[in-house]
């Protein structure tokens, strides 16, 4: 058999990678969201305004990994969409390779539809990307293109269905499952009210007075004095 032509198996094993990939790429985007406050709906004003004060007061956390989530989002998603890179594990590759297999569908002009129908949100990853990551010019935020949660959101539902479609050929009906995704808003929910209990405990202890020693043994000692 050549070498050049993919197979079933080949096609299938490429489909499933970006399955994956794309299932943690919209857990960095749902996970970023959520500590911008801006995409869970359930957190009303006055919990947001709580996070925000914890956040804010652990800047030394919360920026780098924000800014990591975003740089890892604008960079993975790039490369998985955008069709310059379809020589690559992308979306374009699978649907390239895919349409070569026997009886197997040819989902080329859905692709590009979705390129199209998304073409200013996949302008702002590609610009993103190319001037502030890779060439490192580190542009001016507020004049590269924007985008709003709801191209996001959209992006992905049409993504999703197209993988879903190409995964149809080997007997898959549905393979993402929303559910899964948004167990990360969850968890990172979770986390944000288990530090504001923290905090409301901290507070609390108003008869303790805590003293920092120096650091012994590797560790930060903290003795209660009544």
């Amino acid at each position: 058999m050549n070498a050049g032509v993919p197979t079933k198996e080949s096609v299938k094993e490429l489909l499933d990678y970006l399955g994956n990939r794309l299932f943690h790429i919209e857990n960095y985007y749902l996970i970023y969201c959520e500590l911008g406050l801006h995409y869970n709906k359930a957190v009303n004003e006055d919990s947001s305004k709580a996070y925000l004060k914890v956040i804010n007061g652990h800047k030394g956390f919360f920026m780098p990994v924000q800014e990591s989530l975003r740089a890892t989002l604008t960079v993975e998603l790039c490369s998985f969409i955008v069709k310059k890179e379809r020589k690559y594990k992308s979306l374009g590759k699978a649907i390239d390779e895919l349409k070569q297999l026997p009886n197997a569908p040819d989902l080329n002009s859905k692709y590009d539809n979705l390129l199209t129908s998304h073409a200013n949100i996949i302008s702002h990853l590609e610009k993103f990307r190319n001037q502030y990551y890779a060439h490192k010019s580190f542009a001016d935020l507020l004049k590269l293109p924007k985008s709003s949660d709801k191209e996001f959101q959209e992006l992905f539902k049409d993504i999703k269905d197209l993988m879903n479609e190409a995964h149809a050929y080997f007997g898959n009906t549905i393979w993402f499952m929303d559910d899964d995704a948004r167990e990360s808003i969850k968890d990172t929910h979770d986390m944000m009210d288990n530090l504001l209990r923290g905090e409301s405990q901290r507070l609390s202890e108003i008869d303790v007075e805590y003293i920092s020693e120096v650091y012994r043994d590797g560790k930060k000692r903290w003795l209660s004095q009544s």
